[in-house]
């Protein structure tokens, strides 16, 4: 043992594990006392002899509160994360028959009533879960219907399972409780962030998850999945306003994008995987086998999957009913059985509201939300065909158990669960209200201002499947369901489309061959409408003149100038950046080739007319093709 002299200072540190033990003063007044009776004994015996008796005393005292405070503090931690399981879980399948719903909840992600297809980004997510970094953050892609909360699902269950991770899936609201149940955990940790891009402070959640260990904290694996439609201005905006290191290291992701199914083959096998599924739930035997719809090139799975559901449900569809494979066709036809539900489920609450108002009430419904029977009362009262306040009650009571508030966007103060998967939802809030324009106009009057958040995001979501699938004519018809006092401008300003072509490419200098009016490419009519809507919402750049929509004047944009929208007037305003032969004039703006001016491989102007706006454009030679110019 090592000798102290009598005459030296002592500093004893006690621990249990690998934790030093803060001790209170309850402690010390313990400890004292226990040293205090001691030491009048241990003075009988010398100097040396008291000392030592008095620490004998103290060291048990010490270590029995030690051991306290060390129960308090896993009691605590054992507290924090039983509630983050419990809050923070991942989406949960569960008994369909015990729980409200049509037939769409066999789509919901978490029901995994369809086998999961094995898919190359499953791959390259486990790759980057067991990584050799400490923290990292990872973005999946896709347009509603893609699969990108059941990849994140099986991930999730993986992870679980094979990599002992904890898995949290945190909503609005939830942030803080996210990042004190991560700081509390000693496991690896997968958190897997929904709807990224409708976090209000999503840079404040992550840099406190990735961030170092506090100075006495473990030194963690965590993982942060982020789930968005597109990694498009918000992604943007978020790197450009974390701190450097975290800002750095979100630039140098690359999203993985979860696209569509797009090979015939593969879509008939998925088609029949579905199908066998569906009927094995329903138990309902496929009398024959049903023949795949015509899918399109840009199907997504749950396209796939819902034409395999109608298929089991309905072996002899109705005449006249469209067996078209594409997104709108499959999803209007299964919303036909949604909407047996919704009928039948009315009979127990004294309601016949027929059909036309029953979808009114349930779009309504899933895009709004209400906090509370009175404020569900009162968001109803927008629908005209509502004007009795007895019938309103007993809707908006309906409307409360017409779905479950679950899966990954759920709310639990949300008093009205919305219809399932989102894309549904969509389908059916964008039909109505195109049908119902002053339904839009209602609306807002009897919101309250915090719901108006809620209302965008959902239709956030909707924004680039609207856009990457409609004729020009629907994209008119979307942005008068977004503001319906916007028709009298398009149409007025649609009369001179001939002439605002004309002049915007004489003052130019440059010769423009216009596409076709019909048919253009997902990548121009998103383009168009993202200026289009920026424009229309004021956050857009202008010219002098500031131009707005409703003031019946034609105005012009270019794909080069993003978001900037100017009268024809000032048209010299989106001339290319740097002039002739620069780095944006010989770039494709569809598909980002670099063109070399040598034989066919240039950059021919084009430009589109949709409503009061022209959109120019260049484009390389394959693409011309596509737009037959």
């Amino acid at each position: 043992m090592a000798r102290v002299s009598d005459n030296s200072s002592v500093a004893v540190l006690f621990g249990v594990g690998k934790s030093p033990v803060r001790l209170d003063k309850w402690t010390w007044v313990i400890g004292g006392l226990a040293v205090a009776a001691v030491v009048v004994l241990g003075a009988l015996a010398g100097a040396r002899a008291g000392m030592l008796a008095a620490l004998a005393g103290l060291v048990p005292a010490v270590l029995w509160q030690a051991a306290a405070n060390r129960r308090s503090t896993l009691a605590a931690r054992t507290a924090i994360l039983d509630e983050a399981r419990v809050t923070l879980a991942p989406p949960e399948s569960t008994e369909a028959e015990e729980v409200p719903g049509g037939v769409a909840r066999y789509l919901r992600p978490e029901e995994a009533v369809v086998e999961f297809w094995p898919r190359p980004e499953l791959g390259a997510l486990r790759d980057w879960l067991v990584s050799d970094r400490l923290a990292d953050v990872q973005l999946v892609t896709g347009e509603g219907g893609a699969g990108k909360t059941r990849l994140a699902l099986q991930l999730a269950r993986e992870a679980t399972e094979e990599y002992g991770f904890r898995c949290y899936w945190p909503q609005h609201g939830t942030e803080s409780q996210t990042v004190t149940a991560v700081r509390q955990d000693t496991s690896p940790v997968l958190i897997v962030i929904d709807y990224a891009e409708t976090f209000s402070d999503i840079s404040g959640l992550l840099a406190q998850l990735v961030a170092a260990p506090l100075s006495g904290e473990p030194s963690l694996l965590v993982r942060v999945l982020l789930l968005a439609r597109s990694a498009g201005e918000w992604w943007d905006q978020l790197i450009a306003g974390c701190s450097t290191r975290l800002g750095e290291a979100l630039a140098a992701i690359s999203p993985l994008a979860l696209g569509a199914i797009t090979e015939q083959t593969r879509q008939r096998e998925l088609f029949e995987q579905a199908a066998t599924a569906f009927a094995d739930k329903l138990d309902r035997p496929r009398l024959s086998k049903s023949r795949p719809p015509a899918f399109r090139p840009d199907s997504v799975i749950l396209v796939v999957h819902a034409a395999a559901l109608v298929s089991v449900l309905d072996d002899h569809p109705p005449e006249g009913i469209d067996q078209a494979g594409d997104a709108a066709a499959v999803i209007g036809r299964l919303l036909l059985h949604e909407a047996r539900y919704w009928q039948q489920s009315q009979t127990q609450y004294g309601l016949i509201l027929g059909p036309a108002v029953t979808r009114r009430v349930v779009a309504v419904g899933t895009l709004v939300g209400a906090d509370d029977e009175s404020s569900a009362f009162q968001m109803l009262s927008a629908i005209d065909d509502l004007g009795d306040a007895g019938v309103r009650g007993r809707a908006a009571r309906w409307l409360h158990d017409l779905y479950p508030a679950t899966g990954p966007d759920r709310d639990p103060a949300e008093w009205i669960g919305p219809l399932r998967p989102d894309l549904v939802a969509e389908h059916l809030v964008t039909s109505v209200f195109s049908e119902q324009p002053a339904l839009a106009r209602a609306l807002p009057a009897v919101l309250p201002a915090y719901r108006t958040g809620r209302v965008m995001r959902v239709l956030a979501r909707r924004l680039d499947s609207i856009l990457s699938q409609a004729t020009p004519e629907e994209l008119m018809m979307a942005v008068r369901a977004q503001d319906p006092s916007l028709l009298q401008s398009f149409e007025s300003a649609a009369r001179d489309t001939d002439q605002r072509f004309d002049a915007a490419a004489e003052k130019l200098g440059i010769s423009f061959s216009p596409p076709p009016s019909d048919g253009l490419p997902a990548w121009l009519r998103i383009s168009y409408a993202e200026t289009l809507l920026t424009w229309s919402a004021g956050t857009g750049r202008t010219c002098q003149h500031d131009p707005v929509m409703t003031n019946f004047k034609p105005v012009v944009s270019a794909a080069w100038k993003r978001y900037m929208v100017v009268c024809p007037e000032c048209v010299r305003l989106l001339k290319v950046p740097g002039g002739k032969g620069s780095q944006e004039d010989i770039t494709c703006d569809a598909c980002g080739h670099v063109a070399t001016g040598m034989g066919d491989d240039v950059i021919q102007p084009g430009g589109v007319t949709i409503g009061p706006m022209t959109y120019m454009f260049g484009c390389c030679g394959s693409c011309c093709k596509e737009l037959e110019l």
